[in-house]
């Protein structure tokens, strides 16, 4: 019993210690990545991960995969939205903007899933393309673009402005593990 007693401190500060080491492959990785990209900001760097446990103790591979999920589940949302306004607008040309933005973001989608796999191996992006963060803050720009001239305000910047900073995050991590 006194020999638990003891291991106990002992315990619990290789617990304590771990979890300080795994927070800080988080906020070194966020710090460096804010630091080395003026896209990044490091509070929105923290709080990008905030929702996904597994980031607490991931490493650099670890929180690549969960930076491309969580684009994936962004642009998602952002197809929901996409359906939403498409059912909602009359113009013509509006709904084909919103059409067009909605292939597009389709198009990304499909492509997501390879990418995360990838990155989950340790891979990176296998083929010649660029990789699928870059791609998607070409969506996010060229779905934008298709608005200017047909309205004052643009019916998704919100969620524009998000999956582009979520984008920046994927690709700055996953040029950060990719071999040179």
């Amino acid at each position: 019993m006194g020999f638990l007693r003891a291991l106990s401190p002992l315990g619990f500060s290789l617990l304590l210690g771990a979890s300080t080491s795994d927070a800080s492959i988080l906020d070194d990785t966020c710090k460096s990545l804010a630091a080395n990209h003026t896209a990044i900001d490091y509070s929105y760097c923290i709080r990008f991960f905030q929702d996904s446990k597994e980031s607490a103790t991931a490493d650099m591979h670890g929180l690549a995969a969960i930076a491309v999920k969580i684009i994936g589940a962004t642009a998602t949302n952002t197809t929901k939205r996409i359906d939403a306004l498409r059912l909602s607008e009359k113009d013509e040309k509006m709904q084909e903007c919103l059409r067009i933005c909605s292939d597009l973001y389709a198009y990304m989608l499909a492509l997501l899933e390879n990418e995360a796999k990838d990155v989950a191996l340790g891979e990176g992006s296998q083929d010649a393309l660029p990789p699928m963060p870059d791609v998607a803050r070409y969506v996010a720009d060229a779905c934008e673009d298709r608005f200017h001239g047909q309205k004052e305000t643009l019916p998704l910047v919100a969620e524009y402005a998000e999956f582009r900073k979520s984008a920046s995050i994927a690709l700055a991590l996953i040029e950060a593990i990719s071999p040179p």
